[in-house]
């Protein structure tokens, strides 16, 4: 069977040898330690091995399908190609539960004005604007970021909504802090905040409303939990109020993001196709509308080929999908739960 996988995608009459594709692999393993300065114990070095062949065959199948027009994405090896699922979840993604907008739930702070989701609606429902077909705020955006082994993806999904905010409305790039988050929302019962465990975006708002942030550089990352410091004498930066948008309406989701800038959202990444993602129109008819796994941004929308898309900025170093990017399928039904926990914010 392998032998015949290897013919259809390499597309070759006669088969390569089995022993030439095991050399590739071995050779592209070496390299990819390499690159990610990657070593291992004898008895680890071969799980770790078995699990990037693993991953090598299944890009090699799916990329095949997309040249076959079978799907609209192509797949490539990443920084996960040696983990296995359980790993992968465990390291990178961190929301706490997959009802931020179930009423009962008490995960999250719900301290946002009311008044003010209901004005944003009417806002939106009478508009008379016609909305720009695409829109594109990584010009307003800093580098992609690396959350690294550290479950603090709602943390990075807030702060680069603020970042973005921050220079549209001043024409400055700043970096701020998610290390701040990180430490001063942990087992805080007013933020409901589990540092590299997990979090949400909300209640990264609400602290920033609250407190305010500081910039990266004199609060940097440290990729763990650790204690909370404030320092009275550096700058802060507010925002001025946030709230939920509705379940599923992507039209006040376009909306938001084309009048007022990047919105942070949530999504269902437990998928071998999106954390292996690479380029293309991402689109998984079995991806959940409330299992959300994995806190992102919207930078922006589109069309391409005649599919809508979302442009999604993620936070898995820019050797993650398009530098980093993401085009995930608009109006298909609440794609893997991009309008179930969207948190629209202004400074």
């Amino acid at each position: 069977m392998k032998i015949l996988l290897f013919c259809i995608i390499l597309k070759i009459i006669l088969c390569e040898p089995l022993e030439d594709m095991e050399l590739k692999i071995h050779h592209d393993w070496e390299a990819y330690k390499k690159v990610n300065d990657l070593s291992f114990s004898n008895s680890e070095e071969k799980m770790r091995f078995d699990l990037y062949k693993e991953n090598f065959l299944k890009v090699m199948e799916h990329n095949d399908e997309y040249d076959h027009n079978k799907t609209s994405y192509r797949a490539s090896l990443n920084d996960f190609s040696h983990y296995n699922f359980e790993e992968t979840v465990a390291l990178k993604f961190g929301l706490r539960s997959s009802f931020r907008f179930n009423d009962s739930s008490d995960e999250v702070v719900k301290n946002y004005n009311k008044t003010d989701l209901d004005e944003f609606m009417n806002e939106v429902r009478s508009a008379r604007v016609i909305l720009p077909r695409e829109v594109d705020w990584r010009r307003y955006s800093a580098a992609i970021k690396d959350q690294a082994n550290c479950g603090a993806c709602w943390a990075f999904a807030a702060i680069g909504v603020i970042e973005s905010l921050y220079a549209i409305k001043y024409s400055t790039l700043k970096r701020f802090s998610e290390q701040q988050l990180v430490d001063c929302t942990l087992n805080n019962r007013r933020y409901l905040s589990y540092g590299c465990r997990g979090g949400w975006p909300d209640n990264a708002f609400e602290y920033v409303r609250q407190n305010g942030i500081v910039e990266e550089a004199y609060y940097p990352y440290r990729r763990r939990a650790n204690w909370c410091y404030q320092r009275s004498d550096l700058r802060k930066v507010r925002i001025n109020r946030y709230f939920p948008l509705p379940i599923g309406n992507e039209e006040a989701l376009k909306y938001a993001v084309a009048t007022n800038g990047p919105v942070a959202v949530a999504v269902d990444a437990s998928s071998w196709g999106f954390i292996h993602y690479s380029s293309g129109i991402y689109r998984d008819n079995y991806c959940s509308s409330r299992r959300l796994t994995h806190a992102v941004i919207v930078m922006g929308y589109g069309t391409e080929n005649g599919q809508d898309y979302w442009l999604i900025k993620n936070s898995w170093g820019a050797r993650w999908g398009q530098n980093g990017y993401m085009k995930m399928a608009r109006n298909r039904r609440n794609m893997c739960g991009i309008t179930s926990m969207a948190s629209y914010a202004q400074l």
